[in-house]
């Protein structure tokens, strides 16, 4: 792959924690992935804070309910993708030298324009991208 200048992709996950007895923490608020709606009683969280949370939940006697999902963020507009999404996105990245720059869907390209998925996931407007 990288002699036909395709950088390769590994696959990230995320996971969907809903504890049975606590409420959600502060903490795990806080390190919550960006771009990702969350719900009251349920958060998405990079595996190392989902397993803390998931230990916290047990020792206090809980059972909580964890999905498992492959997540990916567009190259172009930053929108993050989940499960088969996610797939098609690391294959199209896989696709050829040019993969990266293509886009994921029918919005992505306006999205690109407007930021608004930079500005969800980073934090950042475009113009403080282009300072930076």
């Amino acid at each position: 792959m990288k002699a036909a200048g395709i950088t390769p992709s590994t696959r990230q996950w995320i996971w969907s924690v809903k504890p049975g007895v606590l409420k959600i923490p502060e903490w795990a608020r806080k390190a919550a992935v960006r771009g990702l709606g969350q719900l009251e009683d349920r958060v998405w969280l990079w595996p190392v804070d989902a397993k803390k949370l998931v230990v916290q939940d047990r020792l206090a006697g809980g059972t909580p309910q964890v999905n498992v999902a492959e997540v990916r963020f567009c190259r172009v507009c930053c929108r993050p993708l989940i499960g088969t999404d996610a797939e098609r996105r690391r294959l199209l990245d896989l696709s050829g030298p040019g993969g990266r720059q293509l886009p994921c869907g029918l919005s992505c390209t306006r999205d690109d324009g407007t930021g608004v998925w930079r500005k969800l996931v980073y934090g950042r407007s475009d113009r403080q991208d282009e300072a930076a």
